[in-house]
């Protein structure tokens, strides 16, 4: 009776290394589908920051000089600190 149990185990469920090879192929499944949905957001968010550039130059030109000159204060404290 044991070896009939130990047989219909084996036939029933899957050996692990197929639900581990399952389990990757859908990890890399949802990988690629969120690396897809971040690339497509990416994109279309490059889209918008270059009408905001074209619509409006000098505010965008002065708010990157305001986030280098705030980033650069920072660095500036951090390391002199040293």
């Amino acid at each position: 009776m044991s070896a009939h149990v130990d047989t219909a185990d084996k036939v029933l469920t899957p050996k692990a290394p197929d639900r581990i090879q399952a389990g990757i192929e859908q990890a890399h499944e949802r990988a690629e589908s969120v690396l897809r949905r971040t690339k497509d957001r990416a994109i279309e968010m490059e889209h918008e920051l270059e009408g905001y550039v074209r619509e409006r130059p000098l505010k965008s030109v002065l708010i990157a000089a305001g986030v280098g000159a705030g980033l650069g204060l920072v660095l500036g404290v951090l390391l002199a600190r040293r």
